[in-house]
């Protein structure tokens, strides 16, 4: 009998110790999180002055779809995806896991296909058709009708690594004649890939728990406070919030452009022998080009993380004549928003609407005649 009572007490203490480790947390974890993710968004829109004619009701409808959005990086920088079938307010993700509508059989029209990292998916921007492709497509449209169309198969975090291999994996199945490349920022952040053989068990164990992750809230309160302290903790030994920034060698900086280049002229090698066409565009970020800063942007420009990036841009400029052997069009557009006095950036690289619209216009104007070449060889 008193082992039963004892065997009893042990079951209640231990379901109330659970309690009070996981359910509490992860309840108050669930009220928690969102707010604080939401109120950073909306922080940082507000103050960065780029949608002054959006009321607080819009802006906090655009966060929480932002801040939903499920998508997957690896710590290595090996894989990066958005999952599909997902739709909200201000983002639709299809049933391939790029932004925008499914994507119908291709018939007589030029397609285009656009890659890059969240610039090109458009994070933050109020709508599908505000991102830079999607504005690009109607520019094309305008000139074209419906003779050229425009996708976008941007994802956030990835650098060229990821891009090639989903442009080998997925998107060539699409049958596009064009592929645009908008890179930069991503390849000098993410960390250093060279071996494409892959632990596929690791990377659907990790789409797993991000799948389950999203229904439970505890996990990323943990990582937010582990993010906060070892932040504080390179601020105080580096003068650097990101250990990324700080690690990272003169030489590191150089092994990832001379990568950058090394693929892309690889593939564009490679896809010449498929007739599809490849230009690519070095994006701006702040710094590399010389805007006129707002004082949220000026603010922005003297965090030390993002100066060392700024900094080596030019390992990337220096890598582009290599490029211009094998791809179509090498285009350098750092510098497209040296003559715009209003604010643009909500941090290192990406844009506003207006700065997305400028983007697109750049692009249009560099590739207009090859593309116009293109449309009439196939109406031969």
């Amino acid at each position: 009998m008193s082992v039963q009572v004892s065997l009893k007490k042990q079951f209640i203490f231990c379901t109330i110790l659970l309690f009070l480790i996981i359910i509490i947390p992860e309840q108050i974890s669930k009220i928690v999180i969102p707010e604080m993710e939401t109120k950073s968004c909306i922080d940082v829109i507000i103050k960065s002055e780029v949608y002054t004619d959006l009321s607080k009701d819009k802006i906090t409808s655009l966060c929480k779809d932002y801040q939903s959005l499920k998508t997957l990086n690896t710590n290595d920088g090996s894989f990066a995806m958005i999952f599909p079938n997902q739709n909200f307010e201000h983002i639709k993700i299809n049933s391939i896991g790029i932004r925008g509508d499914d994507i119908s059989p291709k018939e007589n029209q030029l397609r285009i296909i656009m890659i890059g990292g969240s610039t090109t998916f458009g994070s933050r921007s109020i709508s599908d058709q505000t991102t830079i492709p999607l504005q690009l497509s109607k520019l094309f449209q305008s000139k074209f009708d419906d003779h050229v169309e425009v996708i976008n198969a941007g994802i956030g975090g990835a650098s060229s690594f990821n891009e090639i291999e989903f442009l080998e994996q997925k998107l060539l199945t699409l049958n596009p004649d064009v592929i645009i490349v908008y890179d930069g920022w991503n390849d000098l952040v993410n960390p250093v890939v060279e071996n494409s053989i892959k632990n596929v068990w690791k990377i659907n164990a990790q789409i797993f728990l991000k799948d389950v992750e999203s229904y439970f809230y505890l996990p990323r309160a943990i990582e937010k406070i582990s993010h906060k302290i070892s932040s504080m903790i390179y601020l105080e030994i580096y003068g650097i919030q990101n250990l990324r920034y700080a690690q990272d060698s003169e030489e590191v900086f150089a092994k990832k452009a001379k990568l950058w280049s090394e693929r892309w002229s690889f593939e564009c090698d490679k896809l010449s022998l498929e007739n599809v066409d490849v230009h690519i565009f070095l994006q701006p970020i702040l710094g590399a080009g010389n805007k006129s800063y707002s004082e949220y942007e000026s603010y922005l420009i003297n965090d030390k993380s993002l100066q060392r990036v700024s900094q080596h841009y030019d390992l990337l400029r220096k890598e582009l004549p290599k490029l211009s052997e094998k791809c179509n069009s090498i285009n350098d557009i750092s510098d497209v928003f040296d003559n715009v006095n209003v604010p643009i950036y909500f941090d290192l690289g990406h844009t506003s609407d207006l700065g997305n619209k400028i983007i697109a216009e750049k692009i249009f104007d560099k590739i207009y005649h090859d593309i116009e070449i293109q449309i009439l060889n196939k109406n031969k």
